[in-house]
């Protein structure tokens, strides 16, 4: 896969600190004639850029190395090395809606039984697909479909595996594999950070305000080494299509769930640097009120997915379940894991 983003600015701008950006015999520009200042300020700059860069780099690559040891449990070292969330995730299903989806459907999504949803929905070749508008497909060929999705509503029944299922698109993503070779052509997005919240965490902050730098840095993949300073936030809200916000477990978010679909969050000015109420701050994020053009995935079960119905969402997934054999394997590793740290404690 060709190099992210920051790599491709990265290198011009090595290159030309190094006098190395054109080859032998290649013809080069006339200089440009500047004065001591000047000179020492271009130079001062490129250099800040230079750095800057690199900082942004090494944000990212230590939010990686955060993600793989905290979701390491998930799979064994060696399985890990071959198992992709396409290899433990079956049946998942989805459905692209388009923006005049009708309201009686609207009423029924969750609660078909799984036949009509196999008639309704096409099942995933590859879990990323969620991510990418598909093209040359009839079924699928709708007016809304001009880009990639950016809002995507993640549903299944109790104990299905919807947090499991975002926490392996994490680490595929900190393993560079969670697109495959074969869509590098495609437009995929390039998710430079991802977060990732669980609405069952935000319960213990509900008193709370909070800014979007704070509301990010309570993602639970970062760790106290790894901290959204406001020069990387400026970076994030300048460039949120490099983002990838989940937000895990709506259903969970009860006595604040009316505050997430109503208009609640009006009240409040849409400025990143405001403190304002988590529920507030949450609904501005799935409404695309703040970091409009990141992509925000939301897990729910399927009854409450219902109230977000006034969310016109691009995305609709409904996970389906796991083959019988990475079910016995996962609750036997689990099951392994949890006596590992009863010993330790």
């Amino acid at each position: 896969m060709k190099g992210s983003w920051l790599e491709d600015i990265h290198e011009p701008v090595q290159d030309w600190s190094h006098d190395q950006m054109f080859s032998e015999g290649q013809e080069r520009p006339e200089p440009e004639k500047l004065n001591d200042d000047e000179f020492k300020m271009k130079r001062y700059r490129a250099s800040e850029t230079h750095q800057y860069l690199l900082g942004l780099k090494e944000t990212r690559e230590k939010s990686k190395a955060s993600f793989k040891r905290q979701t390491v449990f998930l799979l064994s070292e060696e399985e890990d090395e071959k198992n992709r969330t396409d290899d433990i995730f079956t049946n998942v299903t989805f459905k692209l809606v388009t923006k005049h989806f009708k309201e009686p459907d609207e009423r029924r999504f969750g609660r078909r039984q799984f036949d009509e949803i196999q008639e309704s929905c096409t099942k995933l070749k590859n879990c990323s697909e969620i991510f990418v508008c598909p093209e040359n497909d009839d079924q699928k060929s709708t007016a809304s479909c001009k880009t990639n999705p950016k809002s995507i509503l993640l549903t299944g029944k109790a104990g299905i595996g919807k947090s499991l299922f975002c926490r392996m698109l994490v680490r595929d993503w900190s393993h560079n594999r969670l697109f495959e070779e074969g869509q590098e052509n495609a437009k995929v997005p390039d998710f430079q950070f991802v977060f990732m919240l669980t609405f069952c965490q935000l319960l213990e902050e509900e008193e709370k305000r909070f800014d979007l730098c704070d509301i990010l840095n309570q993602s639970s993949l970062l760790n106290e080494h790894l901290v959204i300073d406001e020069s990387l936030l400026q970076y994030m809200i300048e460039n949120p299509e490099k983002l990838f916000i989940i937000l895990d477990g709506y259903n969970e978010y009860k006595p604040h769930r009316e505050k997430i679909t109503g208009d609640f969050e009006t009240r409040y000015p849409n400025d990143p640097h405001e403190k304002i109420p988590v529920p507030a701050l949450i609904a501005k994020i799935m409404k695309g009120k703040m970091l409009n053009g990141a992509v925000v995935l939301i897990s729910s079960r399927p009854g409450e997915a219902e109230e977000l119905k006034e969310i016109l969402f691009d995305v609709r997934c409904d996970i389906q379940g796991f083959s019988s054999l990475q079910v016995l394997e996962y609750i036997e590793k689990y099951s392994r894991e949890q006596k590992h740290e009863e010993k330790s404690t």
